[in-house]
């Protein structure tokens, strides 16, 4: 119905819907063709193409930080839409990147597809996990399935190396979700 509107200019897609609209869409364009996950549709000519802007906010975000850098390392808690953005930025920017999800069938897949090497995974909770969150010069943490963000404490209160915490794009404040502006 939607695509027979030509009043109708585009849409917002986010949880669980970004990789799930693909087979809708008849292109995609930029960095969503990389990422496989879509946020934003828009009519063009007469078709709907499919974009992601969560690749360029995060590092947008990341730089006025001052980070990503070369060789820096990277924990990113979750494996997915929002989360393969920021694992592609990361690990194109040269950073060694864990990625910690809930399955670890999900995380596997995402470092094996984004990953050069330098992108390994785990599972939330996992003895790794602290360990990865101790060493990581950054912390990037979304929602799980349930909707609820990793907690703080497990993020950032193990790390000596007192991250820049990023909540990924899209993400509500609370229920344990560390924005950009908290350093510990």
């Amino acid at each position: 119905a939607l695509r027979a509107d030509a009043e109708w200019a585009g849409a917002n897609v986010t949880v669980p819907y970004k990789e799930k609209v693909i087979p809708w869409l008849d292109g995609l364009a930029g960095a969503a063709a990389k990422l496989r996950a879509v946020n934003t549709i828009v009519r063009e000519g007469g078709k709907l193409i499919g974009h992601n802007t969560d690749l360029p906010g995060f590092l947008g975000d990341l730089a006025r930080n001052g980070f990503p850098h070369r060789d820096s390392t990277a924990l990113v808690l979750g494996s997915g839409g929002g989360a393969r953005a920021v694992v592609l930025g990361l690990a194109e920017n040269g950073c060694a990147v864990t990625i910690a999800a809930e399955l670890r069938a999900h995380a596997e897949t995402l470092a094996r597809e984004l990953g050069d090497g330098r992108v390994t995974a785990l599972v939330w909770g996992d003895p790794g996990s602290a360990e990865a969150a101790g060493r990581a010069e950054a912390v990037a943490g979304g929602r799980n399935r349930a909707g609820a963000c990793a907690p703080r404490r497990m993020v950032c209160g193990a790390s000596p190396a007192r991250p820049i915490c990023v909540q990924s794009a899209g993400h509500r404040s609370g229920a344990g979700c560390v924005r950009t502006s908290d350093r510990t």
